[in-house]
């Protein structure tokens, strides 16, 4: 069961915020699911690697696909 991660809504992709280290650890310690994607896809941040700026993320509809990606890379809308 999902306790906090990222969904994505009907927003335009240009009116996403770009993540920071911070943030995507934040998202990821609420209980509340937050909208983010990677690559336009929705995703889910599994764990956040603050010294160096990478989440581990998987697409929503696809949890075995696990990859590591900048934070940079996530939006938030």
């Amino acid at each position: 069961m999902y306790n906090s991660g990222f969904i994505a809504n009907n927003r335009k992709e240009k009116e996403a915020v770009t993540m920071d280290a911070k943030r995507a650890q934040e998202i990821t310690s609420s209980p509340e699911m937050t909208n983010v994607t990677f690559n336009g896809s929705q995703v889910y941040i599994e764990h956040v690697d603050q010294s160096n700026g990478q989440a581990t993320v998987h697409p929503l509809e696809d949890p075995e696909q696990k990859q590591s990606v900048s934070v940079e890379d996530l939006k938030e809308l």
